[in-house]
């Protein structure tokens, strides 16, 4: 910390700030949703609370207050037995250190104690009190109890049991799963309860990682594309480098966890050394999450160079490989005690290798010690920053692959460029060797210098706590009209872009279908000539066709607390008589998982709803809407229906339902048949295959992109296939975009698709300002009972004037 002095003296309008600034940062990071679902809006509340204590009461009182405030937020999000069995973990492993005295025996007691939470987490022993408490020892200590070991054995800091409590269980640490390695002799020596410039550079940090994370969540929801609209150069190399930004999250999150254990008088140095400025293989150790670099080199990197300098020449060659292959092993080690399986994929192995060898080898070759680095020109540096850059995006995008297959079928599309894209991306290269030329050629920072080292001026802070709360402003794309108003409400809250929107109903299916209940095997996705099983089997039978599965007749099937009733045909619906009685207007409904009524009630679904208000509104004309639709249909399944089921009932409207990022789930589903072998039935859709170039054996998600840019002929094609089929019968053809709870509007699309004579009934801002008020619960993707109800009585407004014989 830059001239920090620790008077330690306490100030009423100090306190006043910080606990007023550290309550709207924490309100912004829950209300915004950053880190949604996780235990941050359970445990952050509290530490505005602990800070009251640590500030007016003794530094020893201070770690009581904070270990209790731990505790007590461990209770919300883990509950009273878990919260036990975490303390109790926890006091165990302190036991260790201090009932043996032996390093060997504490060493031993502690792998012994580990190993029994290993065999906990990956299941093989069930306890089912304790679920929870297992996990977030194992993430949360891991690595600070080995630097408590190491520190006990080597320097065997005076530390009371008070303070290996609090080390072990920071609040922060409960908040947030992947936590900085807090060194713990800087925990023990820096801690400085009352120290205002402390506390201030604390709100500092807090305030700077919300920024990184707000930055980041407008990347994510304007600028970076889905892989499957990735087809050329620019889209590409968009792409590559926004993908790489997302370390802009990671970032928020180290900083407001460090940023909090500042608020508490932690008086601890940097997580980052401006990674954007890395001009070096060597300088990727070196900037990129000091913490780490810091447990590695002091547990791994000293003690084997010491022993390796004078046996070999090539020390820091061997030393720097090892240290590089042990941190990637035990980045592995970290996500098993996350996720519960240890993950090993052939592109992560390959980022680790090459990472690791770039990065030994340039630490080979540095200068001899003593001799001063040659000083570079700032064109020169900017330079290697900016090609540094791009070497980490390329790097990244290797990582986030989920195949070599798929990494390489990504950076193929830098062969298909016009001039203008590369004149583009050239700009863009240029711009940012500009940004960097810049900046070396300002002032230069004593050593040691950080922008994030120091606490900013109090109206600096407040103004971003104004800006980050306002999203937050109730109805805000009301109040404030107008692309500034929808903007705000955008970025008020974690939703997903319309590429993972597209994704997250598609795992949505793959759970529903899945006998795991976990979309490790989906219904559409299987080894041909396997049989495949799946939590519907009991509500469906699955044919080795285009409609890939169909209702039984006749069946009624819990699944996760929600039933589904089937007539005599097939349907989530009511029984109807085959031939259509006189006097009677039928409509046939079109859809998957939303018009079936995926996770509500069989009388509270829309199309139960609808039925009910039309025969209300028009009697005594007698109405009947009949559901064809089945969870996890997509457009050319709806054309097969329209064609095979719908003429014997003679409808006389034919309403077919579309939804934003239809495009993407129908990519992703025309991948499925061909990774399958499934007869594609229509000439229309092989020779779109043909067309994309998909083959069978091509990776999943490279099908996907493949397919992506046929998705526009896909759509019109069946829509035009429907209404052709709908004109056969007599029928009127209409189509109603419904839209979904997250994800962009598109409606103007589909309108413009549907033209005369077809009927387009839009449906966008059906759900209001607010849609998370009609999400289901455990399923932010799909609409309650409430948003059926809304639903149905909109259709029911626009199909009175067309049943009543009026004009739309």
């Amino acid at each position: 910390m830059e001239e920090t002095t620790h008077i330690g003296k306490r100030n009423v309008m100090d306190f006043t700030y910080a606990l007023f600034a550290s309550s709207c940062l924490t309100t912004a990071i829950i209300g915004l949703e950053f880190e949604n679902g996780g235990p941050a809006k359970y445990v952050l509340p509290f530490i505005p609370l602990i800070f009251i204590f640590t500030y007016w009461f003794s530094k020893q009182f201070s770690y009581y207050a904070i270990a209790a405030g731990a505790i007590a937020s461990s209770y919300f999000f883990l509950g009273a037995i878990n919260t036990i069995a975490l303390v109790t973990l926890v006091a165990a492993y302190i036991f260790i250190i201090t009932a043996f005295k032996k390093t060997s025996l504490r060493i031993l007691w502690a792998i012994f104690l580990t190993a029994v939470l290993a065999v906990l987490r990956i299941g093989f022993v069930n306890l089912p009190f304790i679920p929870l408490a297992v996990p977030v020892v194992g993430s949360m200590i891991m690595f600070r109890y080995v630097l408590m070991l190491y520190e006990h054995h080597y320097e065997k800091p005076e530390s009371t049991w008070i303070q290996k409590f609090t080390y072990l269980i920071l609040p922060p640490a409960l908040a947030f799963p992947l936590f900085p390695i807090v060194d713990y002799k800087s925990f023990l020596r820096n801690h400085h309860p009352q120290d205002s410039s402390v506390i201030k550079t604390g709100l500092t940090r807090i305030a700077a990682g919300l920024i990184f994370m707000m930055s980041f969540r407008i990347l994510y929801l304007y600028f970076i594309p889905g892989y499957v609209e990735v087809h050329d150069a620019l889209s590409v190399f968009t792409y590559t480098i926004c993908n790489y930004l997302y370390i802009l999250n990671v970032f928020g999150v180290m900083w407001i966890a460090v940023g909090y254990l500042g608020i508490l008088g932690f008086d601890l140095p940097p997580v980052f050394n401006y990674v954007f400025l890395i001009d070096n293989f060597r300088d990727i150790w070196r900037r990129i999450n000091v913490y780490w670099r810091d447990f590695m080199v002091k547990l791994v990197y000293y003690p084997l160079y010491f022993n390796l300098r004078k046996k070999t020449k090539a020390a820091i060659l061997i030393t720097s490989l090892t240290t590089l292959t042990i941190s990637a092993m035990l980045h592995g080690w970290q996500w098993f005690w996350l996720q519960g399986t240890f993950v090993l994929h052939a592109p992560g192995i390959i980022f680790w290798f090459v990472i690791g060898l770039v990065i030994s080898i340039n630490l080979a070759m540095q200068n001899p010690i003593g001799q001063a680095p040659k000083t570079l020109s700032p064109a020169i540096r900017a330079l290697r920053i900016t090609g540094m850059f791009l070497f980490m995006c390329i790097m990244w995008s290797l990582w986030n692959s989920s195949s070599i297959d798929e990494w390489i079928h990504l950076l193929s599309y830098y062969t298909i460029g016009t001039p203008m894209m590369w004149i583009i991306i050239t700009a863009i290269l240029f711009g940012i060797f500009l940004l960097h030329f810049i900046i070396q050629r300002l002032p230069e920072k004593p050593a040691g210098h950080h922008i994030l080292n120091k606490a900013y001026h109090p109206a600096a802070i407040l103004t971003v706590c104004a800006l980050m709360l306002a999203p937050l402003l109730p109805n805000i794309s009301e109040k404030i009209p107008g692309i500034t108003g929808e903007f705000l409400a955008s970025v008020s809250k974690a939703q997903l872009s319309d590429a993972d929107q597209s994704a997250a109903t598609e795992n949505y299916y793959n759970r529903m279908l899945a006998s795991d209940g976990m979309g490790s095997r989906p219904w559409e996705v299987h080894t041909p000539g396997r049989d495949a099983q799946s939590g519907l089997d009991d509500a469906c039978v699955r044919s080795e066709n285009l409609l890939v599965r169909e209702l039984i007749p006749s069946k009624v099937t819990v699944i996760n607390g929600w039933t589904i009733t089937t007539n005599s045909f097939g349907m989530r619906d009511d029984e109807y008589a085959l031939e259509k009685p006189e006097s009677t207007y039928r409509i046939a409904i079109l859809g998957a998982s939303y018009e079936m009524g995926s996770g509500v009630a069989q009388d509270s679904t829309f199309e139960a709803l609808l039925e009910k208000m039309l025969n209300d509104s028009l009697s005594p004309k007698n109405i009947e809407v009949l559901n064809f639709a089945v969870g996890g249909y997509h457009l050319p399944q709806l054309v097969w229906v329209a064609e095979n089921k719908l003429p014997q009932f003679q409808p006389d409207l034919v309403l077919c339902f579309v939804h934003p990022a239809d495009a993407a789930r129908t990519s992703d589903y025309m991948a499925n048949m061909v990774r399958n072998g499934i007869d594609l039935h229509y000439p229309e859709l092989y020779q779109i295959r043909k067309e994309s170039g998909a083959e069978q054996h091509m990776e999943q998600k490279v099908l996907v992109n493949k397919f992506y840019p046929f998705t526009g002929r896909i759509t019109e094609w069946s829509l035009g296939t429907i209404y052709a089929t709908s004109k056969s019968m007599n029928a009127e053809f209409g189509v109603v975009y419904l839209p979904s709870l997250q994800g962009a509007d598109d409606s103007k699309y589909y309108a413009g698709i549907a033209t005369k004579p077809t009927l387009f009934f839009n449906l966008s801002g059906i759900y209001g300002s607010n849609p998370s008020n009609y999400e289901l619960p455990g399923d932010p993707t799909h609409p309650n009972a409430e948003a059926h109800h809304k639903i149905a009585a909109e259709l029911a407004r626009q199909l009175a004037p067309i049943i009543k014989g009026q004009n739309p």
